[in-house]
C-alpha cells in the first residue's frame, strides 16, 4: 500500500465531511496521516509534516511523541509510538465490518478520520495457478513466446472498488528480465468498479511463488489513487478524508490466491 507526502499551496478550503465523504483541501502546515487498515492485519498509523514544493520528498518530516487513539465501534484503544512517526497497536487485528476512528490533538487542532472495513471480497478466482515466463534480456530471441495474461474474477454486483496487487514470496529472488533494474516484488493495479483484472507476463520481475491480493477499497482509497497514481507524492489541492490534516485513513478488505511463475 503508500508513504503519504504532500506538497501544499497557501490557501485554505475546507467543508464538514460525513462518513466516508472525500474533500479537497490546501493549506500549511497540517499533519499528514498514512493508514491502511488491512483485515486480518494490525492497527497502524504513520504521521509527518507536510513537504513544499523545493523539499525533498524522500525525507519526510515525521511526526513522534503524540497521543494517538483509534476508537473501535467507539472503545478506545491508544497507539504505541515507535518511531519515524509510527503508532501501533499489534494486540488487535483488525476486522471486517468493524468502525474505526481516529483522533489525535497536533498544534491545538483535533484531527480526526473514520473508516468502515469492507467485507472480505466474494468468488475470488484466477484463470491459472501458474505462468510460464522465458527469461528475457533487452533484445527477445527469435520465436520466443510468451503466455497470455492470468485473469482474475470476483463478484462486484454493487460497483465496489478493488484493486488486485501481488507479492513475491521467495527469499531468494531470480529476476526474469536480466537487464532491467526496476525489478519489483511486489506491485499492484489501479482500483477499479469491474469484476475482472489480469496480470501479464510483463507484471512479474520475479520467478516463484506469488500471493495475488485482491483488496475491497473504499472510495477514499479510489479518490487519492486516481488523482495521484501509484503514490500520493507532490500533490497540489489533494484528496483526503482527515479532518484539519491531509493524507488518508481507510481500510479494506481482502482476499489471495497463489499463482506460480515458471520459466
Amino acid at each position: 500500500m503508500k508513504n503519504i507526502l504532500y506538497t501544499i499551496l497557501i490557501s485554505i478550503f475546507a467543508t464538514a465531511c460525513t462518513k466516508n465523504e472525500v474533500r479537497v483541501i490546501s493549506t500549511l502546515q497540517m499533519p499528514v496521516v498514512e493508514s491502511y487498515l488491512i483485515a486480518g492485519g494490525p492497527i497502524s498509523v504513520k504521521l509527518s509534516l507536510p513537504v513544499s514544493v523545493n523539499e525533498d520528498a524522500t525525507n519526510p518530516t515525521y511526526i513522534d511523541g503524540q497521543t494517538v487513539v483509534v476508537y473501535i465501534n467507539n472503545v478506545p484503544s491508544t497507539l504505541k509510538g515507535i518511531g519515524n512517526g509510527i503508532y501501533q497497536d499489534t494486540t488487535k487485528i483488525v476486522k471486517e465490518g468493524n468502525d474505526y476512528k481516529l483522533s489525535f490533538t497536533y498544534n491545538n487542532m483535533p484531527i480526526s478520520a473514520e473508516t468502515i472495513v469492507p467485507s472480505k471480497p466474494i468468488g475470488f478466482t484466477g484463470s491459472a495457478t501458474s505462468i510460464a515466463i522465458p527469461q528475457f534480456g533487452a533484445r527477445f530471441t527469435p520465436g520466443m513466446t510468451f503466455p497470455s495474461p492470468v485473469v482474475y474474477t470476483w463478484t462486484n454486483n454493487d460497483q465496489s472498488y478493488y484493486f488486485l496487487a501481488a507479492k513475491c514470496m521467495e527469499s531468494t529472488l531470480t529476476s526474469i528480465n536480466t537487464d532491467t533494474t526496476e525489478n519489483r516484488p511486489r506491485f499492484s493495479r489501479p482500483p477499479t468498479q469491474e469484476n475482472t483484472a489480469s496480470l501479464s507476463f510483463n507484471s512479474f520481475s520475479y520467478y516463484g511463488l506469488h500471493h495475488v491480493y485482491l483488496y475491497k477499497a473504499n472510495i477514499e482509497y479510489a479518490a487519492l489513487y486516481n488523482s495521484t497514481g501509484t503514490s500520493s507524492l507532490n500533490i497540489t489541492n489533494p484528496v483526503t478524508n482527515i479532518q484539519n490534516g491531509f493524507g488518508i485513513f481507510t481500510s479494506f478488505g481482502v482476499d489471495s490466491l497463489i499463482l506460480n511463475v515458471t520459466k
